[in-house]
């Protein structure tokens, strides 16, 4: 008998658990399907805003209240140190930048959110050589950074982009033709 009594209410608190488990997946897929139709029609509306905008040195540009400025290029940058030289083939390239926040919060800043890319659609990451390389840190509201950032790059390829994407979270970013 108590075989029987256990036997019925493991089959019951079964029953349920995949009562409750089919209950919750049949919500979830009507609200990925909405999900899927709204992020359809964000996509739409949104096409003309992710759009690629090239910029150029020494124009100051606006993103969601950050503001990004490159001042100055050295297409052929020396470090100075004999030991931080680029591979053979290769060439550093430096970027001044200014970035001002216009926004009503704190935002973070790292030279991780720069990379360059080449004519070959490779991007290269931010080599640390200067002195004045810009630190990852928070700008407050109305506040104002400058500093360099360096990067490895092919010798002969002229047609390089800076890009600076402001948040992780975001698709949103910049590009500079430099």
């Amino acid at each position: 008998m108590k075989k029987i009594l256990l036997i019925l209410m493991v089959a019951t608190i079964s029953i349920s658990f995949v009562g409750c488990g089919n209950t919750d997946s049949d919500s979830k897929s009507s609200t990925n399907t909405n999900s899927t139709s709204e992020k359809k029609s964000d996509s739409t509306e949104n096409s003309d805003k992710n759009k690629t905008v090239e910029h150029k040195v020494g124009e100051t540009i606006n993103i969601k209240g950050e503001e990004l400025t490159v001042t100055a290029v050295n297409k052929n940058y020396k470090s100075g140190n004999q030991f931080l030289k680029p591979t053979s083939g290769n060439r550093y390239v430096k970027a001044d930048i200014t970035i001002k926040n216009n926004t009503n919060d704190t935002i973070d800043v790292s030279p991780f959110e720069f990379k360059v890319l080449d004519s070959n659609g490779v991007y290269h990451d931010i080599k640390y050589i200067l002195d004045k390389t810009l630190d990852s840190t928070k700008i407050a509201k109305d506040g104002k950074i400058s500093g360099s950032l360096t990067f490895e790059v092919p010798e002969n390829d002229q047609n390089l982009k800076l890009i600076y994407t402001p948040s992780f979270w975001s698709n949103d970013h910049i590009e500079v033709n430099i």
